[in-house]
């Protein structure tokens, strides 16, 4: 199995996607390897198992370590003012592939496992971003709560966005899960409202996992750490 990933951008968010990975490629929030190529709109990325297929596998302390360092993952994001914007659990990935700056845990199998966030078309950088192409992203993207760049720098609490995606896509996707679903219900704090809409196979689709309201008592990052930190401790 190759070491790297291959993705074949979004023909109308390529553009947008690639440079957002060339800002992104040195932070240890984003994988070691991170190569664009404009002419053909791939981005190539460190292989790794996304984070809902690693939660599906795990034992629930090894996967609220991962969605712990999910949540460490989206602070190194967030210290550089930046946004993911889609922080589903699918756009994390759980590599053993290590990164200077990478935020890692060790797990039951005595490996050390590190996260890094994927998928950047949607990114918020505050500045040195082409507004243009992010705003008509963000139009596209209206009904799911996006806003136009500019906006994003008046909102006091703007890391809801984020913590909202990644706790409320775990509820979604593990339903079964009691001891991950009670500790993310209490991330997302409040019910979610819902959307509809289409999926990445344009099929008819619910999504609750997109913050509407940025009022909405979503918890900090490090608030979410805390929780899990006592959910690893306990499981």
């Amino acid at each position: 199995m190759s070491s790297h990933y291959t993705k074949q951008c979004n023909y109308w968010t390529s553009e947008l996607e690639i440079s957002n990975c060339r800002t992104a490629a040195p932070y240890g929030f984003s994988p070691p390897r991170v190569r664009v190529d404009s002419a053909s709109k791939t981005v190539s990325t460190t292989r790794g198992v996304s984070l809902d297929v690693f939660i599906d596998r795990a034992t629930d302390r090894d996967a609220a370590l991962a969605i712990r360092s999910a949540f460490y993952c989206l602070q190194l994001l967030h210290d550089q003012q930046m946004l993911h914007l889609d922080a589903r659990a699918p756009n994390f990935i759980i590599s053993n592939v290590y990164k200077c700056g990478a935020t890692g845990a060790l797990y039951s199998d005595e490996v050390v496992r590190y996260c890094y966030a994927i998928d950047y078309e949607s990114m918020y950088v505050p500045h040195g971003q082409d507004t243009r192409l992010f705003n008509r992203e963000a139009l596209a993207m209206q009904k799911y709560g996006r806003r136009q760049h500019a906006e994003y720098a008046t909102i006091r609490c703007a890391y809801r966005f984020d913590v909202h995606a990644l706790a409320e896509s775990i509820v979604q996707a593990f339903p079964s899960r009691d001891l991950l679903c009670s500790a993310c219900r209490q991330i997302v704090n409040h019910k979610p409202e819902r959307v509809h809409g289409l999926d990445r196979q344009y099929k008819e689709h619910t999504w609750t996992e997109y913050l509407l309201d940025h009022r909405n008592p979503v918890m900090t990052v490090l608030s979410a750490v805390c929780l899990l930190t006592a959910v690893v401790n306990h499981a």
